[in-house]
């Protein structure tokens, strides 16, 4: 599974990245929306789905929309490529990552 170069060490407790995610997505600022790729290229994305659709499912709705509407964005490559300190932008990542969040809007 491909992962990012994010810093040299880091040690430190985080949530299951699933539940992760879904606290990602619903809050749905920009810095959620870019660490949702880097948490995407490691994702279980059936773990996720468990988690995702807790909440008000238009809320949600309008969630997916201005996440997948910022991964689209011209500017986000450079947004992301600056903060994370990468020279590409993982576009197979942001991809299914898209393509994951378009089934849940489908499922809602």
């Amino acid at each position: 599974m491909a992962s990012l170069a994010v810093a040299d060490e880091l040690d430190g407790r985080l949530l299951e990245p699933a539940l992760l995610f879904a606290m990602k997505l619903h809050s749905g600022r920009l810095a959620d929306t870019r660490d949702l790729v880097v948490i995407s290229t490691r994702a279980d994305f059936d773990r996720i789905e468990r988690h995702v659709h807790r909440g008000d499912s238009e809320e949600l709705d309008e969630q997916i929309e201005t996440v997948v509407g910022r991964l689209q964005a011209e500017g986000f490559a450079n947004s992301f490529k600056g903060v994370f300190q990468q020279e590409q932008l993982p576009a197979d990542a942001i991809d299914d990552l898209v393509s994951f969040l378009a089934d849940q809007r489908e499922q809602l």
